[in-house]
């Protein structure tokens, strides 16, 4: 009983982490990656938190063999840092294009991951995880902690155009958060709090995943209409340098869904989006905004700009259709313009792209007809 006062946070922090796994393992889906990350996030500070806990009553304990404490710690020195690159990779791949660590970068995390292991083998042989405690055994791993720590803090500033203000805000709280968290511990030499504090930062990166997909289109992967909402709302209330849209609508969808069925469909409306997302990753936001309608929102780009980037749609798409492992070929007919601030909302901005995109359409099927093999036309307003 002694025992579970003296270590009553640690005990209640892997409760409330072990409960939330199983919720979290039933609720998600495994096949994503982002899932599957912070299922494994779970996971390390299930056994980084038990293991710890484990340590303390161990060394409360003077008849328990040192050679069982020197293992332990041995383990927890080089697992430690694998939480904090398990959560960079979380915040990678919370894009749509998952972000891609630099090589010169995973170069520098790879040779800190080995140093820390050949540091973890040296320090059992020469018995400092007896001597010594705290920061003083544990300050290798936590450093490289912080490294990691911040160069997620660099993704998640890098893509913030890709984020909802929501999101960024929240996103880059949580980090900040961890950063400051695990630093001031350091400091403190009050290490063995680290796993209780990151039980409640999973619980927020539960959030996060919730809030990803509160905003997101569950067939495409694209943002969906409420997060065009907030895009709006938010582009109203600011000052805006210049902000462009790209409405566009595939062409003959229908006949598609017809001939070859719902599956052939929601593939192509799929493929489509990642070629869209592909081109304007680093640019703009891509929403469906119904069935076969698309709407991309570009902040402060040049007309000439846009027309380079749909014609590295046209490109993808058309090297999409080249391939020939469909029995039909993507089509789409658009229309872009630049909002500027006059009496005029956002809204009805983009209303008026929408009618020039629908006059487009309705001008290639005067010229070339109902069926599946119409050209691309460029339609601009």
């Amino acid at each position: 009983m002694q025992i579970l006062i003296n270590h009553q946070l640690t005990i209640i922090s892997f409760a409330t982490l072990f409960l939330f796994f199983i919720y979290a393992n039933c609720v998600l889906e495994k096949r994503s990656v982002i899932r599957r990350l912070y299922l494994s996030a779970a996971l390390l500070n299930l056994f980084l938190t038990l293991s710890n806990l484990l340590l303390k009553i161990l060394l409360e304990n003077y008849t328990i063999p040192l050679i069982v404490i020197r293992i332990i710690r041995c383990i927890n020195f080089i697992v430690s840092p694998l939480l904090a690159y398990t959560f960079l990779l979380f915040i990678c791949n919370y894009f749509a294009n998952p972000f891609r660590i630099k090589k010169q970068a995973g170069l520098v995390f790879n040779l800190l991951f080995f140093a820390n292991t050949i540091t973890a083998i040296i320090a059992f042989k020469t018995d400092m995880f007896i001597n010594k405690l705290g920061w003083g055994a544990y300050i290798l791993p936590f450093s490289i902690s912080l490294i990691l720590l911040f160069y997620s803090i660099y993704v998640i500033f890098n893509r913030r155009k890709l984020l909802l203000k929501v999101e960024y805000i929240y996103i880059m709280s949580v980090s900040l958060m961890i950063v400051a968290v695990t630093a001031f511990q350091l400091i403190l030499n009050k290490t063995g709090y680290i796993w209780c504090f990151n039980s409640l930062v999973l619980i927020f990166m539960f959030i996060i995943i919730q809030q990803g997909e509160l905003y997101k289109d569950s067939l495409t992967g694209a943002r969906n209409r409420q997060a065009l909402k907030k895009c709006i709302d938010c582009y109203e209330r600011r000052n805006l340098s210049r902000l462009s849209a790209v409405m566009i609508d595939l062409d003959y969808f229908k006949s598609i869904n017809d001939l070859y069925g719902h599956s052939e469909g929601d593939f192509a409306l799929k493929a489509f989006v990642k070629m869209l997302q592909r081109v304007y990753l680093n640019s703009g936001i891509v929403f469906r905004t119904g069935g076969d309608e698309f709407l991309v929102l570009i902040d402060n780009r040049s007309e000439p700009q846009i027309h380079d980037l749909m014609k590295k749609v046209s490109g993808v798409v058309e090297k999409f259709n080249a391939g020939g492992n469909k029995p039909y070929s993507i089509k789409y007919s658009y229309a872009f313009g630049t909002y500027k601030r006059t009496d005029k909302g956002v809204n009805q901005f983009l209303h008026e792209i929408d009618l020039q995109m629908y006059n487009n359409k309705n001008g290639k099927k005067r010229i070339f007809g109902e069926g599946l093999q119409s050209g691309i036309y460029a339609g601009i307003l």
